[in-house]
């Protein structure tokens, strides 16, 4: 059946694993750690692969060498299948498989990592990777096989993957209960104008919400901007900040030591959520298909 493709020379495990290492490091340089001597050896392997093949597996963008759309396919069909041959090797040696997961660092800490010691009872004998990546390149994951399980919006996941839905995300004012004072809670607007505020730094939240409550005509004292809510999250525990957060912030702000308050102005930046995986991965990883099921189970609590 693989006759007349194993007949040729120049293919071998050791060039397909040096495409994907150039394919992860997205690029011959840094996958050879800028070694001159390694890089020369991985252009001479991917050429020798482009003869066998008999097509460009890289193109040259500016300074860097980067794989073809050609080049990436191939990546992923190796990946594929080299994963389902690591996946035999440890099952075979009685030895635990790993699953990758991906999400935001706030979806990882407030959503999953409080339900791992469930999970771990349920694979018993499974390495569980967490992946904190913005949603682009939990995204590129999926697509390239490197993630075998993700939490993102579901708006977000990707064509040819498959997605179940998950609770939703609403954003709502937190603060520790004895910043305000009783008679102000109710008055959304007063409070949001003398409160220090905490809240993600840049990206398309931080945009939305500064437009959203210049709209309405609310201010806004943003006094601590963070690298994640899970920081600003960590700023209202100290005591000192009201913060804007994902409604999954609740569960590290408990009543009645904290106040969540809902903000009308941000009530349409809804954002349903979807565990999502690729089946083509899931097809070869017996594993995906199960940790998917327990995963579902324990999240949709």
């Amino acid at each position: 059946m693989f006759d007349q493709l194993l007949s040729r020379g120049g293919l071998s495990l050791e060039r397909l694993r040096t495409l994907c290492m150039v394919a992860d490091a997205r690029g011959i340089a840094k996958a050879a750690g800028n070694d001159a001597a390694k890089q020369s050896l991985f252009s001479r392997q991917i050429r020798e692969l482009e003869e066998f093949f008999g097509t460009e597996l890289t193109t040259r963008r500016g300074k860097h060498i980067a794989l073809t759309p050609a080049g990436e396919r191939l990546a992923r069909i190796v990946r594929e299948h080299f994963q389902a041959l690591s996946d035999f090797d440890h099952e075979s040696r009685s030895e635990p498989v790993t699953l990758r997961i991906g999400a935001s660092n706030s979806v990882l800490e407030w959503i999953l990592i409080p339900k791992l010691s469930y999970l771990r009872r349920a694979l018993p004998n499974v390495l569980i990777e967490l992946t904190s990546e913005r949603t682009a390149e939990i995204v590129r994951g999926l697509n390239e096989l490197t993630i075998d399980l993700a939490i993102v919006r579901k708006d977000a996941a990707p064509p040819r993957t498959k997605a179940l839905p998950l609770p939703g995300l609403h954003y709502s004012l937190f603060l520790p209960a004895s910043l305000v004072p009783n008679e102000e809670k109710s008055d959304v607007r007063k409070m949001l104008a003398s409160l220090p505020i905490a809240t993600s730094r840049g990206g398309m939240f931080r945009e939305v919400l500064e437009t959203a409550a210049a709209k309405a005509r609310i201010p806004l004292r943003i006094d601590l901007s963070c690298a994640s809510f899970a920081q600003a999250a960590r700023a209202v525990q100290d005591g000192g900040y009201a913060a804007v957060l994902p409604s999954i912030a609740a569960s590290v702000l408990p009543m009645p030591a904290y106040v969540e308050i809902a903000l009308p102005f941000l009530k349409s930046y809804k954002r349903d959520l979807a565990l999502v995986w690729n089946p083509r991965l899931a097809n070869v990883r017996p594993i995906v298909e199960k940790s998917r099921d327990v995963l579902m189970a324990l999240l949709s609590q």
